[in-house]
């Protein structure tokens, strides 16, 4: 028997154990309509070869004999590291993704094919875009396309990060994991980057990018004469105090080309609490996120909903830490993010925590990476 079968819709190879399309989410065909199928199409998936392929440039699914893509002329990126490779390769097809997997070859059976535990192990403990948004639903989900589409509708420049993003790996975690997360409160699931065209994209990046006098964006005191006149000190100083975090060491910190997971809002219960009384309320497996982190995950949270995460007056605790340069922090005191106080003047805002607990400051929680 086969250990493989092909997708009648996107073309994709999947372990026989698998019920869906690892790619689509197609489910599986019967016996009798796949053996009919591989038949007519020689498809030797028993002996590891390829069926098709994905063009990674338009996305087109191409025969395995072509070296070009039949609908935009790309070369196929499979074949010269086939040759490169001892043993049979294999394609993972997942939306903008193509992975080649060498597969371990047994010194029993140098010739098998077979692919090893190893790698059967990471297909199953992954999610694919599909199922993770059924699973969390579509606005809690910001992958690939998302990338595209709406960096494209605000006119930014991805450049090099392209690649990135179409070659950025797997989901990492389950269907049952995600499903099964551990924690009782919706979850935002985004693929983080660490650089815009070149640049690495941190917090200092984040505010040169979204500089437009709208939202998504930091927070802003209104400016012009008339209403600069009208500001008053407290105000003035927020303006000042968002400017000297934007020099501070964390906001210098990258985001990192990886998915992440993590809460939609502050845990129930973490108000009014320490830092290390919010640490011990973090499930198995959950760490405190940093402050890129969770202002990426706001900024593109925001794309999707028209809002940021945490709600009007809660703020989420970072684990990053306050320097000598943030105005009207003790350095040591940690780094908080939240939108501006009820959407007053729009944007996101950063503050330190004071060193104490506040009936505002919560602790949003990240599931660690396996």
């Amino acid at each position: 028997m086969a250990n493989g079968w092909k997708c009648p819709k996107c073309g994709g190879i999947n372990p026989m154990n698998r019920s869906n399309c690892l790619g689509c989410n197609t489910s599986k065909p019967s016996l009798s309509n796949l053996e009919s199928a591989n038949k007519s199409e020689n498809i030797k998936v028993e002996q590891g070869e390829l069926s098709s392929w994905k063009c990674p440039k338009c996305g087109g699914i191409n025969p395995k004999n072509k070296d070009k893509c039949l609908g935009c002329n790309t070369i196929n990126p499979i074949i010269d590291k086939m040759k490169q490779q001892n043993g049979t390769s294999r394609i993972i097809q997942e939306n903008y993704r193509i992975d080649t997997v060498t597969p371990e070859i047994s010194s029993q059976s140098p010739s098998s094919g077979q692919i090893s535990p190893e790698t059967e192990k990471t297909i199953q403990n992954s999610c694919t875009i599909v199922e993770a948004k059924e699973i969390l639903g579509e606005k809690n989900v910001f992958g690939q396309d998302e990338w595209f589409k709406y960096f494209q509708a605000m006119g930014i420049n991805l450049g090099s990060t392209q690649d990135e993003i179409r070659n950025a790996g797997a989901i990492p975690w389950s269907r049952e994991k995600i499903g099964n997360s551990g924690v009782n409160q919706p979850l935002f699931l985004f693929l983080g980057v660490k650089d815009i065209n070149g640049e690495p994209l941190n917090i200092n990046k984040w505010n040169s990018l979204l500089n437009k006098g709208q939202n998504p964006q930091f927070y802003r005191p209104p400016t012009g004469t008339a209403l600069s006149n009208t500001l008053t000190s407290t105000n003035k100083n927020f303006n000042l105090q968002i400017f000297t975090y934007f020099k501070s060491e964390f906001s210098q910190v990258p985001c990192e080309l990886r998915w992440y997971l993590t809460t939609a809002s502050v845990l129930a219960g973490s108000v009014k609490r320490s830092y290390d009384q919010q640490v011990a309320m973090l499930p198995d497996g959950y760490e405190v996120p940093s402050a890129i982190e969770r202002v990426t995950a706001n900024f593109l949270y925001y794309l999707l909903n028209e809002k940021y995460l945490d709600g009007k007056n809660d703020w989420g605790r970072t684990r990053d830490l306050c320097d000598k340069t943030a105005f009207g922090s003790v350095k040591g005191d940690h780094v908080i993010v939240g939108p501006a106080w009820n959407g007053n003047y729009g944007g996101l805002f950063l503050d330190n925590d004071g060193g104490r607990p506040d009936n505002t400051i919560g602790v949003t929680a990240s599931l660690k990476l396996l």
